[in-house]
């Protein structure tokens, strides 16, 4: 918030005639706020948040915020002064996740933890959505503070019909729409899509080489409850990897290094093993390096995706 006070004050120091708009949450394809806003909704049908989603704010259309700005160019009134603008609704960031999840069909449950930081939030919003940690903090650390507008001097100056939060988030859904029909996938680039078929294969692939052990009995009882975590490891793997969250190759890379390393200690463990044969042992080290090479680049792509 800070920052974007000292931009406008630089800004007012030059020899043209400077109008400032104050805005808290803008909504609309491509913005950091609202995209932030349905990666999250979309993506996790159960969400811990920290306590900044309760701050209000007064979220407006990026299709208004763009008609004031062309709009005060032709009013001299406006030159040199300073506005406040927002939407029509005062909303906390919680209304504005169930209000999306409703408009969108979604199902989503909020549990509030109050000692999760910024920082925290922040990388874990890196991790299940495409928003790097870098730009999801300091727009974390924005909506901390209630942002609602206190001058609205801009709405007697320059005559619009505001759209809800609603007819905001439609748009934006529309707008996206349009800009991703000619898109492949997620928000994985082509040229990363192989990295991600041979990723679902060697997951598949761990999964029935594990079934396999388990029949032949070569799973001791004691691993059975870590076996059982593997196996809900990997369906949450292909999951965030299919929603395009580097989350899913953070799991699959796990997975596959912590394979590695089981199949190792189970050939020191049971060394007469029938189970383990030049073949089987050649298959499923060749499924773990390949998984763990794809899951890397796939992790690293998220920086280049569009």
């Amino acid at each position: 918030m800070r920052s974007r006070w000292e931009v406008g004050e630089i800004l007012k120091q030059s020899t043209a005639e400077v109008t400032i708009f104050r805005a808290a949450v803008i909504l609309g394809y491509g913005g950091g706020s609202s995209e932030m806003l349905s990666y999250l909704v979309d993506r996790l049908p159960l969400m811990v948040c920290p306590k900044w989603v309760m701050s209000k704010s007064q979220p407006i259309a990026v299709h208004d915020v763009v008609t004031y700005l062309i709009a005060v160019i032709e009013i001299k009134e406006t030159a040199g002064r300073t506005f406040d603008i927002g939407g029509t609704e005062i909303m906390t960031y919680v209304d504005m996740m169930k209000d999306y999840a409703k408009l969108t069909g979604k199902s989503v449950r909020i549990v509030i933890l109050p000692f999760l930081t910024p920082r925290l939030s922040s990388y874990w919003i890196d991790l299940v959505t495409p928003i790097k940690a870098s730009l999801a903090r300091p727009l974390i650390d924005s909506l901390k503070h209630e942002a609602i507008v206190e001058n609205d001097e801009i709405r007697k100056l320059v005559s619009i019909k505001l759209k809800s939060f609603d007819e905001a988030i439609m748009q934006s859904k529309s707008d996206e729409k349009k800009a991703k029909t000619s898109q492949v996938g997620n928000i994985l680039p082509r040229r990363f899509s192989p990295s991600l078929g041979i990723t679902l294969f060697s997951l598949i692939a761990v999964a029935v080489l594990s079934a396999a052990k388990l029949q032949a009995g070569e799973v001791p009882t004691w691993l059975l409850p870590l076996e059982f975590l593997w196996y809900l490891a990997i369906p949450a793997s292909v999951f965030f990897l299919l929603k395009g969250a580097r989350l899913g190759s953070l799991l699959a890379g796990i997975i596959f290094w912590l394979g590695l390393g089981f199949m190792a200690l189970e050939i020191f463990l049971f060394p007469g093993s029938s189970l383990y044969t030049d073949i089987f042992l050649t298959v499923e080290g060749g499924v773990f390096i390949a998984g763990i090479i794809s899951s890397h680049v796939i992790f690293h792509a998220m920086d280049d995706a569009p």
